[in-house]
């Protein structure tokens, strides 16, 4: 009889650490997410601002090109 309590007491034990370490590992997922989430923004807003002023070297002398208009400006009509 003491060995069915001992193994209930395991059992419960380790019910316990599995509940807290999915926990866990569900908050890091959770936060590797976000990262993942602001970095692809991070990354899409710089290439943008790229492609919008592009610089250009020739013959030494820095050129930049931008839009007259803005992306937004054909739905305005």
């Amino acid at each position: 009889m003491g060995s069915n309590k001992l193994e209930d007491a395991i059992s419960i034990v380790i019910n316990v650490v599995l509940r807290k370490s999915i926990y866990i590992f569900h908050e890091l997922a959770c936060l590797v997410v976000d990262v993942a989430s602001i970095m692809t923004s991070a990354v899409g807003y710089y290439s943008l601002s790229i492609r919008r002023s592009a610089v250009v070297s020739r013959s030494g002398r820095m050129y930049s090109y931008s839009y007259s208009h803005s992306p937004m400006s054909s739905m305005e009509s």
